[in-house]
């Protein structure tokens, strides 16, 4: 079979722009896919701290304070060692490896946790200033939560 110069000509007429559409559709698609997956970690951060919330307020309640401090990925336990009660056997860690930031004021009466988020919140949270440790661009630092009274 012999192929002509022009029909050579008509099959890259047509084959080029389907290849360009093809690779614009993927292309779509691979940046959806993206932001979808930064958007679950951002949902599983915030449900993390949740956790945690609900572990610092049994805490609470048997200790009349809260930790002076913890190491996310590790246990939370009423004294060193875990001889006595484990409130926890590991806490949460983030999702891409980032640091969960939890402080407390001087007489352990109120904490506040922080999270790393790869999106600008919408539900009205707005980002904070000081530094979690987000080192992607256009990431917050997002006090997820706090049981700090109104002041």
């Amino acid at each position: 079979m012999h192929v002509t110069k022009k029909k050579l000509r008509s099959y890259a007429t047509i084959a080029l722009p389907i290849a360009t559409i093809g690779f614009i559709i993927v292309s779509i698609g691979v940046v959806l896919t993206q932001a979808a997956q930064s958007r679950a970690r951002d949902v599983q951060r915030r449900a993390h701290l949740q956790q945690v919330e609900t572990t610092l307020k049994q805490y609470y309640e048997d200790e009349g304070l809260y930790p002076l401090s913890m190491q996310f990925g590790a246990a939370l336990c009423a004294s060193a060692g875990c001889p006595t009660k484990t409130y926890e056997q590991r806490l949460p860690v983030d999702p891409s490896g980032y640091e969960y930031i939890y402080r407390t004021n001087a007489n352990r009466t109120y904490y506040y946790l922080y999270s790393c988020l790869e999106n600008t919140p919408k539900d009205g949270v707005k980002p904070l200033t000081i530094d979690c440790g987000c080192p992607l661009p256009g990431s917050t630092c997002d006090q997820s939560l706090t049981n700090q009274p109104e002041q």
